[in-house]
């Protein structure tokens, strides 16, 4: 006689549903995103952009430099958006005058596990209270997805500037929006001053970085230029700004 042949196994009810059935949104894997640096390693790297911090979690009592972050609008590149985010530092009340930009453009992927994700494990239950009213966008890419954008990292900007979050969090803000690289020389860092600043308070002509990034500098809009180059009140600030005045 013939053996018999089982009939061919049906999968589950439930991993059937996982594998095609379901609506999960996809993973969010950080994808092409920087490794988080050694918490010994933040002091150091935060200096080179001006950030003066005892360690990790704690900042020194000096000001910091004025982070802007601005998120424009989005291009897309075959079956993926790119969200541009204009980035700049500036001296303390200078943020007319950075001393670093440069622009990131990342998929709403990558800025959710690489910043959201992050910045939420490292604040754990202040995370709430530091980004009250200002929602993260979801999931899918629908529409306002440009403005969450926007108002996250404006006060994700001002949360930094302020001293609002520590040390951890700058860095890894400066790392997965793609800062140029700015090395720390011993014996040459000031508190006092910004890395991109010279004794005697000029920008350093032969800095490569500031050089390179000053010439893909985005351009204020007008409106959102504020009252005139006396007024010290950056009109990207979280707290000075709407949604609406800068779109």
């Amino acid at each position: 006689t013939l053996p018999r042949r089982e009939p061919p196994m049906r999968p589950s009810s439930a991993a059937s549903c996982s594998s095609e059935g379901s609506r999960r949104p996809p993973q969010e894997s950080p994808e092409d995103l920087p490794s988080p640096l050694e918490r010994s390693q933040v002091p150091r790297f935060l200096e080179g952009y001006g950030f003066i911090a005892r360690d990790a979690i704690e900042w020194w009592e000096s000001p910091l430099p004025e982070l802007t972050l601005q998120v424009k609008g989005h291009e897309k590149a075959g079956k993926h958006s790119f969200y541009q985010v204009n980035c700049s530092l500036a001296r303390p009340g200078e943020w007319q005058s950075p001393y670093l930009t440069w622009r990131s453009s990342l998929r709403l992927t990558q800025l959710r596990a690489g910043l959201h994700d992050r910045v939420k494990g490292e604040l754990g239950d202040a995370y709430k209270q530091t980004f009250d009213g200002a929602h993260f966008a979801h999931r899918y890419a629908l529409n306002g997805t440009t403005a969450r954008l926007d108002v996250w990292c404006r006060r994700l900007a001002n949360a930094i500037t302020s001293k609002a979050v520590t040390p951890a969090v700058a860095a890894l803000t400066l790392q997965v929006l793609g800062a140029p690289e700015r090395a720390v020389e011993d014996g040459t860092s000031s508190p006092s001053r910004s890395p991109a600043q010279s004794p005697d308070g000029e920008l350093q002509e032969d800095d490569a970085a500031v050089r390179t990034c000053a010439s893909r500098s985005a351009q204020l809009p007008a409106s959102c230029a504020g009252a005139g180059a006396e007024d010290d009140l950056n009109p990207f600030s979280d707290d000075l700004a709407t949604q609406e005045a800068c779109r």
